[in-house]
């Protein structure tokens, strides 16, 4: 299912509420949304006898609060007492999270999944002797952690909510193996999945498209207008929707009698090209809100800034900087040829989008004035709607909806690289290929990462009603309905 789909579960209870009443059939229903924010939306426009939460929140009052359990943020291997490797500890918390994401009901299971022998068999007992210390409340658990216990008691029969009359789960083509799991131990007599299959954006936190591991296990229903998007907009992106993603994508517009403009975005790629945005809007005096915390956004800046020599670096996705830091600081040569430090990681990582955009950022503006605009960032609203314009990334923007967007250059240019890789791998393949009506094509070529690429591309265009500013692969930089 795509757009609409709201509308279209909030008809679906109030028939089936009707039916039941109609019977003397006591009627109870549920809606699981994606996010918190979603679900208080969605509880001021389902009926009441509905119930909207997420599936955590859910969760939670049947762990957490029912078996006292001590929640706290996720534990970092120094939290870990045992004696063994801070590699072992490194290797504990790895696993740990990757079961809590699993369709997995045991830790056996689990480890026997990885086929690795024996290799594994001590992070085994460590995370069983640990899962037991969170499940007790000895140990502090993390989010994940007791989505996982909730999936377990589910299964083993332990816990057994109220009976439902409807289920329906939202954002279902873009969930974890959990999550589908708890969707269906859960009783209910109707069972209803809504969310839209191309917009598996979270690829790299494991998520999967729920329609298509439910296939051929229900009725599906596709809903292909959009009551989002103008229709002068929806057709450019069916176009190139159906050209890059699935050839049978349909997207149908909405023809809206009034244009309004009265909410703004700047949709980026990644969080450098928003905090030039949020300089620009400073010198201006120009108010914004963000969909992330600024301590979030400018995690990557701020680490480059924070880069010396011998000195750890505490994000452990980016301690290969350290080495970076040390190899700049000894070589005279490298000091003579790119002058600082952020040229020297910029020219190294030019392919990480990430690292490429924080340093073009520090040289830009000079490291004063990020630290500056971070902390007038911690005064503009966060996860609120209080200004016109809001500043968010592709990935942040899921779900959202603005009269206006704009299109940030990053995003641009991040599927402008997609596409010469792509179509270097198409042309290199076709040439061994001496049979023309057997040559593969651009999606024929995409591995999971480009594909996701594109998907977010159509997320991001697709979050406007009337006008998109500089969508570039949408065949015209600038559509206004």
């Amino acid at each position: 299912m795509r757009s609409g789909k709201t509308f279209t579960l909030i008809e679906i209870a109030k028939e089936l509420e009707a039916y039941c009443r109609s019977n003397n059939i006591p009627f109870t229903g549920r809606y699981l949304a994606y996010n918190k924010s979603i679900a208080e939306e969605a509880a001021e426009e389902f009926p009441k006898y509905v119930e909207c939460s997420t599936v955590h929140s859910m969760a939670y009052r049947a762990t957490v609060r029912q078996f006292n359990l001590k929640l706290g943020p996720t534990p970092k291997p120094l939290d870990f007492k045992d004696r063994c490797s801070y590699q072992d500890k490194q290797l504990l918390i790895f696993h740990l999270n990757e079961f809590y994401l699993s369709e997995f009901v045991t830790v056996s299971d689990y480890i026997t999944s990885l086929d690795m022998g024996d290799e594994l068999n001590h992070i085994e007992e460590l995370m069983r002797k640990y899962m037991k210390l969170m499940s007790t409340g000895q140990f502090p658990c993390s989010h994940a952690f007791y989505l996982k216990f909730y999936h377990i008691l589910l299964a083993n029969d332990i816990l057994k909510p109220t009976y439902q009359t409807m289920l329906s789960m939202d954002e279902s083509g873009d969930c974890n193996s959990v999550t589908i799991e708890i969707f269906k131990l859960l009783k209910a007599d109707i069972k209803i999945m809504a969310g839209d299959q191309y917009q598996n954006i979270y690829g790299f936190n494991n998520t999967i498209n729920g329609f298509k591991s439910m296939e051929n296990q229900g009725i599906l229903t596709t809903l292909s207008k959009t009551f989002r998007v103008s229709a002068n907009i929806a057709s450019k992106i069916e176009s190139f929707a159906k050209q890059y993603i699935d050839e049978d994508f349909v997207f149908i517009g909405n023809d809206y009698e009034s244009k309004t403009e009265d909410s703004v975005a700047y949709i980026s790629r990644n969080n450098s090209m928003l905090i030039d945005k949020m300089i620009s809007f400073d010198n201006k005096n120009i108010p914004y809100n963000l969909t992330r915390s600024p301590q979030k956004m400018f995690e990557v800046p701020l680490t480059i800034l924070n880069l010396k020599p011998y000195k750890d670096v505490l994000n452990k996705e980016y301690k290969f900087l350290e080495k970076d830091a040390i190899e700049f600081h000894e070589d005279l040569f490298l000091q003579r040829e790119y002058g600082t430090l952020f040229k020297y990681i910029m020219n190294k990582h030019s392919d990480d989008i990430a690292i490429k955009s924080a340093c073009t950022l520090i040289m830009k503006h000079g490291p004063s004035k990020i630290f500056s605009t971070y902390d007038n960032a911690k005064n503009h609203a966060v996860g609120e709607n209080k200004h016109l314009i809001t500043l968010t990334t592709a990935h942040s923007s899921k779900g959202l909806t603005f009269d206006t967007v704009h299109i940030l250059p990053d995003l641009n240019e991040s599927l402008t690289k997609t596409f010469k890789e792509v179509e270097e791998l198409m042309y290199l393949t076709n040439l061994k290929i001496e049979d023309a009506s057997e040559h593969v094509t651009l999606k024929d070529c995409m591995n999971q990462y480009q594909l996701e690429t594109m998907l977010l591309y159509y997320v991001a265009t697709s979050r406007c009603r009337h006008k998109l500013y500089n969508a570039e692969h949408l065949m015209a930089g600038n559509i206004i309905e």
